[in-house]
């Protein structure tokens, strides 16, 4: 009898060691040939470092409750337009110099696709370092199918010599002296903070700060807005010695991550925790300096203490500034963020749509 393993099988090593100790006869594999349409030639070829790591994020089993039928990929993009392909991919044209604003997923994404198809690509970055809005994933122990993905992004720019600028904030006149002829910005998103009383005089901590640096926090957290990345934070926070209260005005935590498969787990890990509380159904009301204030789905009104107050209440596009770079060269496209907050499988699709037209 031969035994075979299926559920998360991706690294060629991981597959070969476990083979060879007898742990398994077969490797049975589903979601790596969805983010790898070419898996068998990479791995045949010696190629594991090209292998596009899986997020688990199972959007290939449907997008959500209001698109359940729709199968995309977070990293790949060509997943779910397949028949549409030979229309949006243009043959690559003369080799362009490329100004890339912004070294998130979005713009490292299209930076590759870029150099791939022959043109010369500067990337901007103002931080030290690239990853954007995925950069927290280095400090979140559980996060790390999203850092094994930022990483694969940054080896291969890395890899293919593009020229990156860090600790670069661009400008208009910087872009204009390069004498670029296309300019894609891929800026990041600004968190937003809603008009709830009190909260615009006491200090708060957005998502990144917050899971980059949770020794900033104090012991009792109160983390406004419990959709997926808010859950996240609090669970991180959490399993870091915080006492956290996720407050959410949705009758359901988490309502924007994939229903199919992964929520319930993702329900059963944050249930788990003994210091995550969770509320749904509830309106924050007022904050003041060691409190937040909230109404239950009844009506009833609570105050709970809070030595820090962590909010996820929506990001706001960067659409002006990104908007300063139009008609300074002859082509100008808007990427990932800047455009409206996307999401990493949204951010793979953009990148890879501007970079096909070119």
């Amino acid at each position: 009898m031969l035994i075979a393993s299926v559920g998360g099988w991706q690294n060629p090593e991981t597959c070969e060691k476990a083979i060879a100790e007898g742990k398994i006869d077969i490797v049975s594999m589903a979601r790596a040939w969805v983010s790898n349409l070419d898996y068998g030639k990479l791995v045949y070829e010696g190629r594991a470092d090209d292998i596009v790591p899986c997020l688990r994020c199972n959007k290939c089993h449907g997008r959500g409750p209001n698109d359940p039928f729709v199968s995309v990929c977070s990293v790949n993009p060509k997943i779910g337009i397949e028949h549409r392909l030979h229309h949006l991919v243009s043959q690559p044209g003369l080799s362009k110099r490329i100004a890339v604003i912004g070294g998130g997923p979005a713009g490292m994404k299209a930076a590759m696709d870029l150099c791939d198809c022959g043109h010369k690509v500067t990337l901007y970055e103002k931080e030290d370092h690239l990853g954007g809005a995925i950069y927290h994933s280095e400090f979140v122990d559980f996060k790390w199918m999203l850092r094994d993905f930022k990483n694969y992004l940054i080896h291969q720019v890395e890899k293919r010599g593009i020229d990156v600028h860090l600790n670069t904030t661009a400008t208009p006149e910087l872009i204009a002296a390069g004498n670029y002829d296309i300019v894609i910005a891929a800026l990041d998103a600004a968190p937003t903070k809603p008009p709830i009383p009190g909260l615009a005089e006491r200090e708060t901590f957005f998502g990144a700060q917050a899971m980059i640096h949770p020794e900033q926090l104090g012991h009792n957290v109160v983390v406004i807005g419990g959709g997926e990345v808010g859950v996240e934070c609090g669970m991180n926070l959490a399993r870091k010695g915080h006492e956290v209260a996720v407050r959410e005005m949705r009758p359901q935590l988490a309502m924007d991550s994939t229903m199919i498969h992964f929520h319930s787990m993702f329900e059963e890990t944050w249930q788990a925790i003994p210091t995550f509380h969770g509320i749904t159904g509830v309106t924050v009301t007022g904050v003041d300096e060691d409190s937040v204030s909230y109404k239950d789905a009844d009506g009833t009104e609570h105050t709970i203490p809070a030595d820090s107050v962590v909010v996820f209440a929506g990001m706001k596009a960067k659409r002006d500034e990104a908007l300063t770079y139009y008609n300074i060269t002859d082509g100008f496209y808007m990427i990932g963020d800047c455009r409206t907050p996307a999401t990493v499988q949204q951010a793979m699709r953009q990148a890879f749509a501007a970079a096909s037209e070119i």
